[in-house]
């Protein structure tokens, strides 16, 4: 699996280099999906899940000690913060990172999934609209507002959202055509 081998290159990269914070971040992730009920790749690991919740924790909590950069400590401290169930703390501290760094894609990809925890459709709306009306629309960010903007009173914008995401990027992403085929039929569009 990719993803082992991966986790075990952070490891011996944390080896190399005990300070390395973004090494730690990515254990982090690596251990955050591991644990997580909803993810394909959850359960690649043979340890009992709170060994794992233990090994996600202790990689933030190095993450943060070891970045000196205090805009990625802050997106650090957002996960450290979403991890502690304080969703709306881990949303002002993404959206102030992302203040700074806009165009930091996974610090996007956090603000809108905390905003879905949290049932901000006004605000998720407003974002897809934001990016729609910029035309900053990319794969990346229309797969994901794919999977956010799920809301019954916009039926037309989640349409158009689905026909113009699968007109331009259709044939580079097999999991956009999924979430695009998912919002119009969300929209009614059978």
């Amino acid at each position: 699996y990719e993803a082992l081998n991966a986790r075990d290159e952070f490891e011996r990269a944390i080896e190399l280099d005990p300070e390395f914070a973004q090494a730690y971040m990515r254990l982090y992730w690596f251990w955050g999906t591991e644990v997580a009920s909803n993810q394909m790749l959850a359960n690649l690991v043979d340890l009992p899940r709170d060994e794992k919740i233990a090994k996600r924790d202790d990689a933030l909590a190095n993450a943060i000690r070891y970045q000196s950069d205090p805009f990625t400590q802050e997106f650090y401290r957002a996960h450290q913060a979403w991890a502690n169930l304080d969703q709306r703390k881990a949303l002002r501290l993404v959206t102030s990172y992302l203040e700074e760094r806009p165009n930091e894609f996974g610090a996007f990809v956090t603000q809108l999934n905390l905003m879905r925890e949290l049932g901000l459709r006004t605000e998720i709306l407003e974002l897809t609209r934001g990016i729609i009306e910029r035309d900053e629309l990319t794969v990346d960010s229309a797969n994901q507002l794919l999977q956010a903007l799920r809301n019954p009173e916009q039926r037309d914008l989640m349409r158009d959202l689905a026909i113009e995401s699968l007109e331009r990027f259709g044939d580079d992403d097999f999991s956009l055509v999924y979430q695009a085929h998912r919002m119009l039929l969300w929209a009614g569009d059978i």
